[in-house]
């Protein structure tokens, strides 16, 4: 006879939080500059985490930014 054990463990959903920086209310410090920037803070799932903005950048945070809409796409090591 074979017998075995499976364990499954739930993991916290992956949650994620974008900070910009601001400059007297605005998030970018003068018009046509790029001295914006966004940190993001990601928890639960399963790390390491793979990062995808949608100018091509692949890492946590971005800086050196202009005015515009970045979008940030997260996946964690089950994904």
């Amino acid at each position: 006879m074979l017998a075995a054990a499976l364990t499954a463990s739930a993991q916290a959903p992956l949650t994620v939080t974008l900070q910009s920086n601001t400059f007297n209310g605005f998030n970018v410090k003068c018009f046509g500059k790029q001295t914006g920037s966004i940190n993001a803070t990601v928890t639960g799932g399963t790390a390491p985490y793979q990062y995808s903005w949608s100018n091509g950048a692949t890492t946590q945070d971005l800086g050196t930014l202009s005015a515009g809409y970045y979008k940030l796409r997260v996946l964690d090591a089950d994904s």
